[in-house]
């Protein structure tokens, strides 16, 4: 996107998608799909083949990747912006090109927004709620979901707990990204 802008779309554009949109988005093609891979391997060999489509980690990793793949790209953007074409050109001209260049120019340069956008996407699928209990393998629950339920069953008791947790689990990314911050002022 930064050597040719304009011409790949903005993965900013699942953010602004409601979550119960994005994951009836999803799982409607891939649940056709699935129908349509049972039809043709029953119909060429007589057996259908294990869901591999429906609700399954690959499918709620997919969901999650679109829809907060916005909320890591701007700290990973703003540290790419760091990032010169003359520090690669500089880079080139003593050797160092391909995969050595993103090993010892841009890694190190990005480390800190992608540790920083990494805590950010860590906190907003943690308390995620609507595509995790939409597309999630049976069984899979994050502790949102896990809050939801109790207190939907009356169970106000049970669910302080966990939602003192996630409250916790909530701040320990930001109070790491304080102290990182605090460290490079110095």
């Amino acid at each position: 996107a930064r050597r040719s802008p304009g011409r790949c779309v903005s993965p900013t554009l699942g953010y602004a998608i409601p979550g119960t949109v994005l994951a009836v988005g999803i799982a409607t093609p891939l649940a056709w799909l699935q129908n349509r891979l049972a039809d043709w391997t029953q119909a060429a060999f007589g057996w259908e083949p294990p869901t591999l489509l429906g609700n399954s980690l690959a499918v709620l990793v997919l969901a999650y990747l679109v829809r907060f793949a916005a909320v890591g790209y701007g700290a990973v953007d703003s540290a790419l912006e760091r990032i010169t074409p003359s520090m690669a050109e500089a880079s080139r001209s003593l050797g160092v090109s391909g995969f050595a260049m993103v090993r010892r120019l841009h890694l190190p340069l990005l480390r800190g927004g992608l540790f920083s956008g990494a805590l950010l996407v860590f906190v907003d699928i943690m308390k995620e709620m609507p595509i995790t209990l939409m597309v999630r393998p049976f069984g899979w629950d994050n502790l949102a979901v896990r809050i939801f339920e109790m207190a939907a069953e009356g169970q106000w008791q049970r669910a302080a707990l966990p939602s003192v947790a996630l409250v916790l689990l909530g701040l320990v990314p930001v109070a790491l990204m304080v102290r990182a911050g605090e460290q490079k002022s110095w």
